[in-house]
């Protein structure tokens, strides 16, 4: 007999937070005339039952004769399904005598309904019911919850995995996301004065523990009465112990992480439950080829976990363990005594693939090693802190240049200066006899990530070199003797202890004297490494043979497509770019800036991306292409801000120029080029600071504020004064400038000087609203013919001749001013040896300028510091520039 009731489904407990979109598609899927039978598949505490029911109350209407839930979790045999589904339903036995399963099935025939089985795991020998329902009732249709799928041909098969939980770089609204909306919602119902700002970060880090598992999460909202945030994420990090409810009316099985887990670990075979607990010891998934090497496990094991729901595959053929899971493994491998021997064979595969892909790196599979590393990165991490622990300097040796260029290459300096850091302060104290040359290479290749990374260090970088140095000449090492110099080289570049013509030769002798090891043993790599760095270290310096330098990048550019080494054919590309653009060729440059982007681009390298797209960004907006420059600008300014980049290149002083030009907010981009000003550069890497005074000075000019644009002129200058770019910057600022003061004949000729420059540094100007206004006011005032003379006398002028007039003029009467605002003013020949200073010549080089002993600028150098109260010529330069001296 049939009663009306329609439905028996639950009433859900509380309001379902953050899995809206699920719900949605579980509907659609129920209400799609294709599906039949769709089950829900996931591991335990993930929300299976309750997107179900939610799910199911959402399709109350689209089932004539009714929807009904039948919980299976109590039962304990597969034969019990037929009589649970027969209580769930409005339905009785008719004849007790007669089979269950015939009545049930005579009574589902013309039945229009939705049957809910949740929790099938236990019972999948079961399943040929749910076929018969299928087969023998057309319009019935069956939504399963299980932690294993029923693999029946019939069968849409939904894998849930946890809410939405932010990332670990994730500055945003952490309010957005569903899992800290679920930990939030479930702490207020505990305390109500509980504020989700007390501590936010240790609440997404609660989110990030669990993978947003939503039983956790609430499990771990139950102690907001006895534990703060922090706390409660330490003892996540702890265990799982913690992850437990004083709730009497939760069920058994869900009052605790453990207690799931302990649910699905008995459902598994003692070959899965040897293998799952093998896998734990890997750290942010792993492949198939390495499970079988490190665990020995079978590919049917492997996918009879993913059914169970206690591994995901995902697209890039990757298994994952969620955390959870993956501590509950951890603790069974520790009881089954096979920790020590799993975590060896671990730390052996990974240090040993990490030499196997050295060659990778530095040759044509190049990419494809890099993927593979950053893929691994956190199982090559616990890899290596465990030989570190272990003071296996074998398995040290064999991973530390891989890790080296790895990190560079990357981008990941923060993690690799951390794990060399932790290897070297281990190993450090008392190092075994025969492993000195081990410690050497590691503490060198620390060294190399630190400059290229532009990384903080406190200890004299130049003193470790030679010590390393010494010791790969004792071991008669050509390979880490070749690699010691090869660092100092860079090294002397980056720190310029004498000036930057000093740095470029002495680096050039290092550079050599490293190619003579390198080229002993044929080591291709470092030679066209060192080429390359030997070439780009003279670029735009006064004094560097251009030809030799560029010559050097070419050959080193060969070598390297020899070996198909593409990180280094970028790079190559990008230092000829430089090139170009110290000879003012910005079309040539524009090209090279091009090739090196695609190249690093398929490199993924952070750091060559945004260095080349700064440079390119110059190139944009000079020849006029200013939205094109704009879009690759900001796509550049979140990455810098995340890197040490973002000191270095200043890039708000060139969004400050952008702004100026296209949108004409000039208190926004005197805002930006001011706040671009202010950032402190890296010692290492650093560029000149001319794209920050193009910003200010445009942005002065669009306010009237003429004396800033004058003091600023100089500053745009650092050896030539024929650069074309900068000139274009300073004749347009000088002509708005004259212009208001009346003097207009001179406003026309430096425009028109300007406009003849070539179009790869003029298109800017055509761009700039203000400029057309002024050139048309300004012929508006004239008349015709006047303004045509002035043009054509300005288009015949020279360029570095104006320049020079107008620095001269700017530059003195600032100076003087100055100067003499000083306490105690500096001399002629004190201010001349201050410009020799800032231009990078050293000591001795100053001499051979002046005509004068080292013993005299030594003196005049010494009465510079006193006098500007500073110790150093790194703050004697930047207290002259604050004081507008040079």
């Amino acid at each position: 007999m049939e009663s009306v009731v329609k439905n028996n489904l639950p009433l859900p407990k509380t309001t379902f937070i953050g899995r809206h979109h699920e719900i949605d598609e579980i509907v659609s899927l129920l209400t799609d005339s294709r599906c039949r039978l769709l089950t829900l598949v996931g591991p335990g505490g993930i929300g299976k039952t309750r997107l179900a029911l939610e799910s199911a109350h959402h399709t109350l209407d689209a089932f004539a004769n009714g929807v009904y839930f039948v919980s299976l979790a109590p039962l304990e045999e597969p034969s019990d399904i037929v009589l649970a589904i027969i209580d769930a339903l409005p339905f009785q036995l008719p004849d007790v005598r007669c089979d269950p399963s015939e009545q049930l099935l005579d009574y589902l025939r013309d039945k229009h309904l939705l049957l809910v089985l949740d929790n099938f795991e236990h019972l999948l020998a079961g399943v040929d019911i749910v076929s018969a329902i299928l087969e023998g009732a057309p319009q019935v249709k069956v939504m399963v919850t299980s932690r294993e799928a029923l693999n029946l041909q019939d069968e849409w098969i939904r894998s849930l995995t946890g809410m939405a939980y932010p990332d670990n770089g994730h500055n945003g609204n952490l309010e957005s996301y569903s899992a800290v909306q679920l930990f939030i919602e479930r702490a207020l119902r505990l305390r109500g004065d509980f504020s989700p700002n007390e501590d936010s970060r240790s609440i997404a880090r609660i989110c990030q523990l669990v993978e947003g598992v939503p039983l956790a999460i609430e499990l771990a909202a139950g102690w907001i009465k006895t534990l703060s945030p922090a706390d409660i994420a330490t003892e996540i990090e702890r265990g799982l112990d913690i992850l437990v409810t004083r709730s009497r009316d939760m069920s058994q099985r869900h009052q605790s992480m453990r207690a799931v887990f302990d649910h699905s670990w008995r459902l598994l075979t003692p070959e899965e439950r040897a293998v799952f607990q093998r896998l734990s010891v890997f750290r942010g998934g792993f492949t198939r080829e390495v499970a079988v090497e490190v665990t020995n496990a079978s590919l049917h094991t492997l996918a009879s976990l993913v059914d169970k729901s206690l591994l995901v595959l995902g697209d890039t053929a990757r298994y994952e363990v969620h955390e959870l899971l993956r501590q509950f493994g951890a603790e069974q491998l520790e009881l089954a005594g096979e920790a020590e021997a799993i975590h060896a064979a671990h730390t052996a595969y990974f240090m040993s693939r990490l030499n196997i892909l050295e060659t990778d790196i530095k040759a044509h599979r190049q990419i494809e090693a890099l993927d593979e590393i950053e893929a691994g990165f956190e199982n090559i991490r616990s890899a290596w802190y465990r030989a570190v622990k272990q003071q296996n300097y074998d398995a040290l040796n064999q991973a530390l240049e891989s890790l080296n260029l790895f990190s560079d290459m990357r981008g990941r300096f923060n993690e690799g200066d951390q794990m060399f850091r932790f290897a070297i302060d281990q190993l450090g104290a008392d190092v075994p006899a025969g492993h000195e040359l081990t410690l050497a290479r590691l503490k060198m290749r620390h060294m190399r990530l630190i400059l290229m990374g532009a990384m903080d260090y406190d200890f004299d970088l130049a003193e470790q070199t030679r010590v390393c140095m010494d010791i790969a000449l004792a071991h008669h090492d050509p390979a880490e003797t070749g690699y010691a110099y090869h660092l100092m080289g860079i090294l002397t570049l980056g720190v310029k202890p004498d000036g930057y013509v000093a740095a470029y030769h002495a680096a050039t002798e290092l550079f050599n004297q490293s190619l003579v090891y390198f080229r002993q043993i044929n080591d291709r790599f470092y030679i066209g490494e060192t080429l390359a760095w030997s070439g780009a270290s003279g670029i735009g310096l006064p004094g560097s043979n251009h030809e030799r330098d560029m010559g050097l990048i070419q050959q080193g550019l060969e070598i390297r497509r020899e070996l198909d080494e593409k990180n280094g054919i970028a790079w190559s590309l990008f230092n000829l770019a430089e090139g170009m653009l110290s000879l003012y060729r910005f079309d040539e440059a524009e090209h090279y800036l091009w090739l090196a982007l695609d190249g690093m681009r398929a490199i993924g390298t952070v750091k060559g991306i945004t260095l080349n797209s700064y440079r390119l960004c110059h190139t944009l907006v000079l020849k006029g292409d200013v939205e094109e420059a704009q879009a690759i600008l900001e796509e550049i300014v979140t990455v810098a801000k995340d890197t040490y980049l973002d000191g270095d290149l200043q890039l708000d002083g060139l969004r400050a120029l952008l702004i100026s030009i296209i949108e004409e907010d000039y208190d926004k981009a005197h805002r930006l080029a001011e706040r671009a000003r202010d950032v402190p550069a890296r010692p290492f890497h650093g560029y000149k600071t001319y794209s920050v005074y193009w910003g200010i000075m445009t942005a002065a000019c669009g306010q009237g504020d003429y004396a800033t644009v004058r003091i600023k002129q100089p500053h745009i200058y650092w050896i030539r004064y024929d650069d074309p770019a900068s000139g274009t910057i300073c004749l347009a600022t000088e002509a708005a400038a004259l212009a208001d003061e009346g003097d207009k004949v001179r406003a026309v000729e430096l425009l028109s000087l300007a406009f003849s420059l070539p179009d790869s540094v003029t298109g800017w100007l055509k761009r700039w609203p203000l400029i057309t206004r002024l050139q048309a006011r300004l012929e508006a005032d004239l008349g015709h013919s006047a303004f045509l003379a002035a043009w054509k006398r300005g288009a015949a002028s020279d360029l570095e001749t104006e320049i020079r007039r107008i620095i001269g003029d700017t530059k003195l009467n600032t100076r003087q001013q100055a100067n003499q605002a000083l306490l105690d003013p500096l001399t002629d020949r004190e201010l001349e040896v201050l410009d020799l200073v800032a231009a990078g010549l050293s000591n001795r080089d100053i001499a051979e300028r002046l005509v004068v002993s080292v013993g005299t600028v030594k003196v005049h150098i010494r009465h510079i510091y006193n006098k500007l109260d500073v110790s150093s010529r790194t703050q004697a330069i930047a207290q002259a520039s604050g004081l507008n001296l040079i």
